[in-house]
C-alpha cells in the first residue's frame, strides 16, 4: 500500500553501440576544424572510452569500504567534456589527443580510487586499452619529449608519469587556454606566486 504513493520509473542502461553512436556524433562534429591526422582519431577515441568505461563498471564494483565506486554515463560525458575543453591550437598531433584523453580518464575515473592496487590496475588497463585502440604503443605516447620516464629495469615506469592539463598556466593572459603542462616548476611558480 505504501508504494502506491510513488511513481516507479525504470530505465535500461545504454548498450555500447548506442553510447558509441551518441558520443561519436558529438566528437565528429567537434573534431571538424582539426587537421585530418587528428580527425581520424574520432572513432578510436570513442571506442576506447566506451570500452574503458564498460570494463571499469564490471571490475570496480562498490563495496562497503569503496561505496563511491559507482560509475555512470555522466562520467563518460565528463571525459569527452574535458577533451573538448582543450585549446584548439594545442591539438596538432594524434599523440596530443591521446595524452589529453588519458589525462581526462585519469581525472574522472582514477582520481576516485582510494586503493593503490586499484590505481595500479586502472593505469595498466588504460595503457592496454590505449595501445589496442589507438594502435600506438602507449609508452611512446607518454614518453614523447621525456625519455627519463622510460626505465629498462621497470617496463611499467611510464605509467606513473603525471599528465597535467589546466587553464591557469598563464595568469596574465586574458585567454584561458586549457593545455598540457610539461614544466611543473613553472606551474608551481604560478600556483605559489
Amino acid at each position: 500500500r505504501y508504494m502506491r504513493h510513488y511513481n516507479n520509473i525504470c530505465l535500461n542502461p545504454y548498450d555500447d553501440s548506442s553510447l558509441k553512436r551518441i558520443f561519436g556524433i558529438i566528437m565528429r562534429w567537434w573534431l571538424e576544424p582539426y587537421p585530418s591526422k587528428v580527425r581520424v582519431m574520432q572513432k578510436p577515441l570513442v571506442d576506447v572510452t566506451v570500452s574503458l568505461y564498460a570494463q571499469i563498471c564490471r571490475q570496480l564494483l562498490p563495496t562497503p569500504a569503496k561505496s563511491h565506486y559507482t560509475f555512470n554515463l555522466r562520467d563518460v560525458s565528463k571525459v569527452f567534456g574535458g577533451v573538448m575543453s582543450v585549446d584548439q591550437d594545442y591539438l596538432k598531433e594524434p599523440n596530443d589527443l591521446i595524452r589529453l584523453w588519458a589525462h581526462e580518464c585519469t581525472r574522472v575515473f582514477c582520481d576516485r580510487l582510494v586503493d593503490q592496487r586499484d590505481v595500479k590496475w586502472f593505469r595498466s588497463v588504460l595503457a592496454n586499452h590505449a595501445t589496442d585502440h589507438f594502435k600506438i604503443p602507449f609508452e611512446d605516447v607518454m614518453s614523447e619529449g621525456d625519455s627519463s620516464i622510460l626505465d629498462p629495469n621497470d617496463p611499467t615506469a611510464y605509467l606513473n608519469k603525471r599528465l597535467i592539463f589546466c587553464d591557469f598556466s598563464n595568469p596574465r593572459s586574458a585567454r584561458k587556454a586549457y593545455v598540457e603542462i610539461r614544466d611543473l616548476d613553472q606551474l608551481a611558480g604560478v600556483v605559489e606566486g
